[in-house]
């Protein structure tokens, strides 16, 4: 693949991975990097789990971008954020809203994997509640 049109990131506590994007859709293998290379990365840039301007649950994921202060050619999907129990989302509102595009009518739970695994029940396209948990790399 040519110079990627767009890079899109999934961002950890200390790492992203980056996926380039080619402007006909082609998606490159991913790369693991550390997460300061987030700043140095050639833009634009589309993130998950970096904003820290939530969306309440229960609600419909919402796939809609926020400015990130310091990094301008970075936009932040916001992630999904609950009272009780306390909870917030680091990157499973994306792989959420893409499954609810494809599965419209889907009531039922979700299971999430990554480095923060998320169970998150859903109903009438809304994510009702979800739960997260820390999953140690084996």
């Amino acid at each position: 693949m040519s110079e990627p049109d767009w890079r899109a990131v999934r961002v950890s506590q200390h790492e992203i991975t980056v996926w380039p994007v080619a402007r006909d859709g082609q998606v490159s293998p991913p790369e693991t990097l550390p997460r300061a290379a987030l700043a140095t990365l050639a833009g634009p840039v589309i993130a998950a789990g970096l904003s820290d301007a939530a969306q309440p649950v229960p609600g419909k994921p919402d796939l809609t971008t926020t400015h990130v202060p310091d990094l301008p050619h970075v936009a932040a999907i916001r992630p999904l954020r609950q009272e009780r129990p306390a909870a917030l989302t680091r990157g499973a509102e994306t792989a959420i809203a893409g499954y609810l595009i494809q599965n419209p009518q889907f009531d039922g739970v979700l299971l999430i994997l990554g480095e923060e695994t998320c169970w998150a029940h859903i109903s009438a396209e809304e994510v009702v509640s979800f739960q997260t948990f820390l999953t140690q790399a084996l």
